[in-house]
C-alpha cells in the first residue's frame, strides 16, 4: 500500500516481510528515482529519496500511530545524516 501523507512525505505499507527484505526494497526504489529523470516546464531534474522505516515482530501490532511517528522520527535521522538512504527506528 503506498499513499501520500502530506507534503513531500509518501507512506509505503509493507506486511509480512522481514527486516533484510525491506532493505532489499527500499534500496531499489531509492536507486530507482536517483537515475531517474522528471521534467516540467520545460525543465528536467531529478530527485533523492530519504525514508525513516519502522516495524514489528511477533503476534501483537502496535497501535498504526505509533509505528508512523517511529517512521517519521527515522526519516528525520535519515535527512540528518546526509538524505538519499534510509534509515530504521531503533
Amino acid at each position: 500500500m503506498c499513499g501520500r501523507i502530506g507534503g513531500e512525505e509518501f507512506l509505503i505499507a509493507l506486511t509480512h516481510i522481514e527486516r533484510r527484505n525491506v532493505q532489499i526494497v527500499i534500496e531499489r526504489i531509492r536507486r530507482q528515482l536517483e537515475v531517474e529523470r522528471f521534467s516540467f516546464d520545460e525543465k528536467v531534474f531529478a530527485v533523492t529519496v530519504s525514508f525513516g522505516i519502522s516495524g514489528f515482530q511477533g503476534s501483537k501490532a502496535p497501535e498504526f500511530n505509533q509505528l508512523l511517528q517511529e517512521a517519521d522520527v527515522a526519516l528525520y535521522a535519515a535527512k540528518r545524516n546526509g538524505r538519499n538512504r534510509f534509515e530504521f527506528a531503533s
